[in-house]
């Protein structure tokens, strides 16, 4: 199912609440787009340009975060068990894998 009709520049959008879970949402730019209390659970963002997107509350319970960028994302109380960090841009701009979280 495609959810998005903005793809693939979703820059500067409101998600607010939407349920993505398990959505194919790979490649696409949402910078500075909001996802608070979005469900992203399972979602696939392999490669999305997440800049200073706003994430508070977000669930992103085993979201694929591998090559996406978030640097500057407000991740404030975001679920993130079991996210694939695999060469993800973090919040403060340093590339990892594993994890993000301080």
């Amino acid at each position: 199912m495609d959810y998005l009709t903005c793809r693939p520049n979703c820059s500067n959008e409101n998600f607010y609440r939407l349920d993505l879970s398990n959505a194919d949402l790979s490649g696409i730019d949402f910078a500075g787009s909001v996802f608070d209390n979005t469900n992203l659970a399972g979602a696939n963002l392999e490669g999305a340009n997440l800049m200073d997107a706003a994430m508070t509350y977000a669930d992103l319970r085993g979201a694929n975060l591998r090559n996406a960028n978030l640097t500057g994302a407000q991740l404030g109380g975001a679920r993130l068990e079991g996210a694939i960090w695999d060469n993800t841009t973090c919040v403060d701009g340093v590339v990892r894998s594993g994890s993000c979280t301080p």
